[in-house]
Order: structure tokens, then sequence, then C-alpha cells
């Protein structure tokens, strides 16, 4: 019987039809994974091989004071950066970038070793550096327009308009409370690149929204805040004081006028200054007010009726015992009336006043002038001061705080409470921007006046602005503060402040 021979070319057909079939589902199933279900995935990472995007600093709007004199813009400057692939010499390249810019050799050598089509050399330059460096005509070096924040004059508002980092980014002041309106949309540079990294392209890619950004005007006014400046400088220095203070604000509206903080600092050269530098004292720095304080008595015992301007109290020749502390007079007094008490400044006789109010009617009132609460006036960094409730005062603390001692103030807290007498007796908020612009110039948002409270009545405050008059009159301890041919109503104020080396307590004017 004969076998039947195996018909080995169908066999062969047989398992290359399975072969191919087994790859053609292989293969499909490989597409179905790349092209559906890993899609996304392989689309970003194809556009990170194909294109590189570098952020670029965004166009930042304008500061300007109330009559828009420019106080912080941007303007457009390069950064210089490198196509390491095409560096042909890397130790000349170091050498004569370094020769120019302040930048450490080694971190710049092992940047442009790395081979990569983008490295940052040094950004925002000056012109005078890019045409120093363009003149070397170095292979693989090459510039970007960025935007640069200048503040075109120096010193000038410095505390109060801040300044920004590299980045663009506000970190003090006005700068840094309104970052995010003032930086516009962010700026993206586009490189497309070949299979091999070979850059093919360059410029800035098309920007998908305009730019948003927004332009500050301020309440300040150049020449009162410059004028401002001047005087404060000239008092610390012709005082030997470690630093100071100044606000100038219209008090019927709450406007701040003039903010000034001493030691200054230039903001276009921020990094060169101590930190300590850059604080603006006027709303971050609490002090005890010392006798100014005694003007806010004088609104609340006058409000309440507790006192005449004509009633009389014995000043006890200069020396006050109350507890365990004696109070003191810079000047020995008998009996004074409580505008005499004002006008010389009497510690002892504020005293006296202080305990015919009591704690809690006298608390409610050193409440209603803004004191232990922020005035939110706008800007970072500001304090509250320190006013305890009554129920944690110390027997002597009513008659001490009605001289100005055991609370702390601000600046802004101060110059706002004593422009609440000036209006009429309303407490105003104040504020240091008056608008907000669009890219336009359009005005996108305003500010008005904003009446907190009324803390004491119209009639109250022409009274205490006519004991206050009295303190700057001949005799006075403001006499000396009273320019020519002016008519000052004011309060001179002393505090006493910790003498660190020998651990007592010094009188600090």
């Amino acid at each position: 019987m004969k076998r039947k021979s195996i018909n080995w070319f169908k066999v062969r057909i047989i398992f290359l039809s399975f072969l191919l079939s087994v790859c053609f589902v292989l293969i499909a199933g490989r597409m179905f994974q790349l092209q559906v279900l890993k899609k996304e995935q392989l689309y970003q990472l194809a556009a990170q091989q194909h294109h590189i995007q570098i952020p670029l600093v965004p166009k930042r709007g304008a500061v300007c004071d109330s009559k828009n004199n420019e106080l912080a813009v941007s303007i457009e400057v390069d950064s210089v950066y490198a196509d390491a692939r095409k560096v042909e010499n890397v130790e000349k390249t170091v050498n004569k970038l370094a020769s120019i810019l302040q930048i450490d050799r080694e971190e710049l050598k092992q940047k442009l070793k790395s081979r990569r089509s983008f490295e940052w050399v040094q950004r925002k330059i000056s012109s005078k550096e890019t045409e120093q460096i363009k003149a070397f005509q170095l292979s693989g070096i090459h510039f970007l327009k960025e935007n640069r924040r200048f503040y075109p004059n120096s010193k000038l508002a410095a505390h109060l308009v801040g300044f920004v980092g590299l980045d663009s980014k506000g970190l003090e002041g006005i700068e840094y409370q309104y970052d995010a309106l003032l930086n516009g949309a962010n700026h993206v540079m586009t490189t497309d690149r070949d299979a091999l990294g070979r850059g093919i392209v360059m410029g800035r890619g098309p920007f998908k929204k305009e730019d948003s950004y927004r332009n500050i005007v301020l309440t300040i006014d150049k020449s009162i805040q410059h004028i401002t400046e001047t005087e404060l400088g000239r008092g610390v220095e012709k005082w030997g004081a470690k630093g100071g203070m100044a606000i100038a604000m219209d008090p019927m509206t709450g406007k701040v006028l003039a903010m000034a903080s001493y030691p200054t600092f230039n903001p276009n050269q921020f990094i060169q200054y101590r930190s300590k530098n850059w604080r603006n004292r006027a709303i971050s720095d609490i002090f005890e007010p010392g006798s100014l304080f005694k003007t806010f008595l004088a609104a609340a015992a006058l409000e309440e009726q507790v006192v005449r301007p004509s009633d009389s109290f014995f000043c006890e020749n200069g020396f006050y015992t109350v507890y365990d502390r004696t109070i003191h007079d810079n000047s020995k007094h008998g009996w004074l009336t409580f505008q005499q008490i004002i006008k010389f400044s009497s510690n002892i006789g504020a005293s006296k006043v202080g305990e015919k109010m009591g704690k809690e009617r006298y608390y409610r009132y050193i409440s209603a002038f803004g004191f232990g609460e922020k005035t939110r006036v706008g800007l970072p960094g500001e304090g509250k001061g320190i006013v305890r409730h009554p129920r944690y005062w110390p027997p002597v603390a009513l008659d001490t705080i009605s001289f100005g001692q055991g609370v702390s103030v601000t600046g802004i807290q101060l110059v706002t409470a004593l422009s609440a007498i000036a209006s009429g007796g309303s407490l105003m908020k104040p504020y240091v921007v008056e608008k907000i612009l669009n890219e336009k110039g359009e005005v996108v948002q305003s500010f008005q006046p904003e009446v907190v409270r009324k803390v004491i009545s119209e009639e109250t405050a022409k009274k205490v602005t006519a004991l206050l008059k009295g303190t700057t009159e001949k005799g006075g301890t403001g006499e000396g503060a009273v320019p020519e041919g002016y008519e000052i109503a004011g309060k001179t104020g002393t505090a006493q402040k910790v003498d660190s080396l020998l651990g007592g307590s010094e009188k600090e004017g």
C-alpha cells in the first residue's frame, strides 16, 4: 500500500499565510495603540522634539503719579543666549563674554559644552554690553528682545512703588500688590528643529491673546513727594536718627499725596542695598506715639463732655505717683487749664483727664480712631499696631496711655486719625491708587473717597483744632515748627525708648 506524500508547498503556504496574518494583527494592534491609545502622549513628545518654547518676560504696565508722570515703566532690552552646537571655540567665547558680563566662567563653560540649541548666557543686559558682544562676532551667540523694568526717577517714591525681580514679578510696594494686573500676557519664543535637533526657524510664535497689562495711576503728587523726601532726609541727617518716615495726606478724601521712608534705595539697583532699606517704615513700623496721643484724648474727653478747655487740673509740680510709678513733666506746673495741658504737653494733666474718662470709654475712642487695626491703605506689609483690650491693662495703663505710652501705632494710622480731626470728625480710608487703566489708556477701575466711620462731631473737631493751634503758638511745645506767615495746628510727640546698652529708658523725640 502506497503512502500519501506530504504536500510541503501547501504546508509552506499555510504557514506563511498564518505568519503574515499574525504579523498583520500585531501591526494593526500596534497602530491602534500608537494612533488611538497613546495619540495625545505621542503628540506631546513629538512637539517637545520639534519645538522649544522659551518663556520671555512680558510687557508690564506703567505706574504713574496723579499727573501722569511715570514712576515705573518697561523698556525693551537685549538678552544674550547661546546655541551651544554652533560655538566653535568654547574657551575663546567664555573669555570674551566674561570680559564684558559679570558671569561665572565655569558655569558658562558647562553651558557651552552642553551641545544644546538654547542656553541663556545673561538676560537684560545694557545697550553698551550688547554692542561690545556684537563686535566680537562670536559664533553661536545670539540676542533676544525682552522687557526690563526701569524707574526713571531713581529713588523717588521707591518704597511706595517697590520693584520687580529678574522674572518681572513684583517683590515690594505697588509692584507686588498689583503684580497680577501690571503683568501682561506671557510671551513665548518658539524654536523649530529638524530630526537631528538642528534649528530651522527661530522667532516669536503667534500669541494667542493680546497684552492684557494694566497701568496704575497713584494719588501721589511727584512734586510733593520730592519735597517730602528731601525734607525728611535733611531732618534725619541733622538729628543723627537711624531712620524716619513722613506722610502727606488730603484729610478730606484720604488720598495719600506723599509717602516717604528713610533710609531709601534705588529700585533700579535694589540688590545693592540691604533688605532693611526696602522696608516702607510709614506702614510697617510700629512705635509709641508719645504726646501726639494727647490729641485723641482731647477729642474723646471733649466729645464726652468730660472736660471743657477752661477746666483746671493740678499738675503736682512735675511729679505724680500712680500706684508704683511716678509720672514726670518736663517742666514743673501747678494748676493748668485743659487748654494749657495740651499747649505745654503735660503728662500729669493728661493722666488726670484720662482718669476722668475711664478706661472703657477711652478705649472705645482709641478703637474708633482706627488704632489696633489695619487702615487697608492698599500696600503690602502694613502693621496694625498694638492696642490691648482694657481687661488686660495694668493699673497704671490708663494714665500712661493718656499721654501715648503703652500703645503702638503705625505712621499711616496716626496721619489717618489726625486727618479725621482735620476733616470735621470723619475717619477716611486712606488710599494710594487713584485709578487703573487698560493698555489703551481707558479707565477700568477708579477709587473714590470712603468714610470709614464718624468718630467725633464737627463741633468737637473744631475745638480740638483750636487746642492744637495753641500748641504752635508762642510758648507752646510746637512753636519752632511754624513757617512764617502760616497758621498751623499740630502736636509734638516724645516717647521713651529702651536703652539696649544700659537696660533703662531714654527720651526719644
